[in-house]
């Protein structure tokens, strides 16, 4: 396998497993963190570092948000009905993040799915360096 592969989800799909995040103050789950698998038809689990790049650099990587965040809303809602403070933790890309409308689209997808915003970290992927854009700044805000 190259350093960096295009996935063809006719020969798989992105599944996603999450990982705890234990409190050392209390000893249990307090938040989790949603990490992102190609898994191939034959078993074989491919990691992000050999996708994400190719997907950045074709453009394709908010396709790839839009159409799996509802599912990670999806999972926090669940998870909340079991542990009502817990929090889940997920990667955005710095190209979603220069997009008009990155913000309003989560929101909306949160909205529409059921989750709360306090349930959400957003950590930014470290493949790209953030550029200083205004859109940047008022998504995260």
């Amino acid at each position: 396998m190259g350093k960096n592969m295009t996935v063809d989800e006719t020969n798989g799909e992105f599944i996603y497993y999450f990982q705890p995040i234990i409190s050392t103050d209390h000893g249990r789950v307090s938040d989790v963190e949603a990490l992102v698998r190609f898994q191939q038809k034959d078993g074989t689990l491919i990691p992000p570092m050999a996708f994400i790049p190719q997907m950045e650099s074709d453009g394709t990587i908010d396709r790839f948000t839009r159409r799996y965040f509802p599912l990670l809303v999806e999972a926090i809602r669940q998870l909340r009905t079991i542990s009502p403070q817990i929090r889940l933790s997920f990667n955005l890309s710095p190209q979603s993040l220069q997009l008009d409308d990155c913000a309003a689209f989560l929101l909306q997808t949160l909205e529409q799915g059921g989750g709360v915003p306090e349930a959400m970290q957003l950590e930014v992927l470290e493949t790209g360096i953030l550029q200083q854009n205004g859109n940047v700044e008022r998504n995260l805000k």
